[in-house]
């Protein structure tokens, strides 16, 4: 799929984005998520370790998926066990980078995406995720506004992921396990 998808260049992607996103996120290069698809279970006692999703209750592959502000897909990672971390996934499928980043680029992805140190130290980007109230009893409503901006503009990322769920029928069942390199 490698040829498929294309990181844009900076420029591209500012001269690409739409204005309602430029008004909420001046600086936005991507939206972010992982997802996963059920695989067949493996016969092998470690790789169905690897595989099973608490989340999900099945064994799964998970993968890091990033677009653009026009919905177009510049990021997705190898296939994962399913009982991957979402952030360790990000962590090590080479998303954190200044190859793709710059300094001051902004990433919108979901709470559970808890990197904003990561992505600050390895790129200067800054990850934006939607506030949340632990520790607190309500949020702010500068919290509940930001919050707002960013779940109207991260939907398009599910977007694209229901989209190519849907469009392509090979996400539709099980995978036959064959991703036994993955797990050796």
């Amino acid at each position: 799929m490698d040829f498929l998808i294309h990181w844009p260049d900076r420029e591209t992607i500012q001269q690409t984005t739409p204005g309602i996103f430029k008004a909420k996120f001046p600086r936005l290069t991507s939206i972010v998520d992982c997802f996963e698809i059920f695989i067949e279970r493996p016969k092998n006692l470690q790789a169905r370790a690897k595989v099973y999703s608490n989340y999900k209750k099945h064994s799964t592959v998970k993968f890091f998926i990033a677009c653009n502000p026009l919905g177009v897909v510049t990021f997705l990672s190898n296939a994962w066990g399913g009982r991957v971390s979402d952030n360790e996934l990000v962590r090590s499928c080479g998303f954190i980078d200044r190859k793709y980043h710059h300094p001051g680029d902004q990433i919108l992805a979901d709470r559970g995406f808890l990197l904003q140190d990561d992505f600050a130290t390895e790129c200067s980007a800054e990850l934006l995720i939607p506030a949340f109230t632990k520790g607190k009893k309500q949020l702010t409503a500068k919290d509940v506004e930001t919050s707002r901006k960013l779940a109207s503009v991260r939907i398009h990322i599910e977007r694209v992921i229901g989209v190519m769920k849907n469009r392509y029928t090979i996400f539709e069942r099980d995978f036959e396990y064959c991703f036994s390199e993955i797990f050796e």
